[in-house]
């Protein structure tokens, strides 16, 4: 069969109430779960996360201008921190969409954050980490009262 004579045909199709997904016997997607409703605690945690990924891109670019200079006691808060924003970003998408799976991923992101906070303390020195020290540990917070 070529394209011209599969595009007539299928052009006849809704007429004849029928489809390409029909006739090629497909069943009927499945319903997704319904997400909870949103509350308090996913505001707090959407704005728990956002300010925990601001700070962290802070503290990252301050790492990797750190490691740049050979400051290699740096690497451990830089790899830390990256695992942090990939977490919370994640964890604000699924907040934001009130998914079912955000308590879930909130208890592991919690412990992220906790490592971050670790990280970041061994650099009091540096307004960077500090600052994002301090977003890991409201965050961690946050993400520990959505995932009760």
């Amino acid at each position: 069969m070529n394209r011209r004579h599969l595009l007539r045909s299928s052009a006849l199709l809704p007429a004849a109430g029928l489809t390409l997904v029909g006739m090629a016997g497909c069943a009927p997607m499945a319903r997704a779960p319904q997400p909870r409703q949103a509350g308090a605690a996913s505001a707090d945690l959407i704005a728990a996360t956002g300010v925990c990924i601001t700070r962290g891109e802070t503290c990252l670019t301050h790492c990797v201008e750190m490691l740049g200079r050979g400051e290699s006691a740096m690497a451990e808060c830089a790899a830390t921190v990256r695992q942090t924003l990939a977490a919370c970003t994640a964890l604000q998408k699924l907040a934001a969409q009130r998914s079912v799976h955000t308590a879930r991923m909130a208890a592991v992101v919690a412990r992220i954050c906790d490592d971050c906070e670790q990280a970041c303390r061994k650099h009091p020195d540096m307004p960077e980490c500090v600052a994002c020290a301090d977003a890991c540990a409201d965050c961690a917070q946050a993400c520990r009262k959505a995932a009760a």
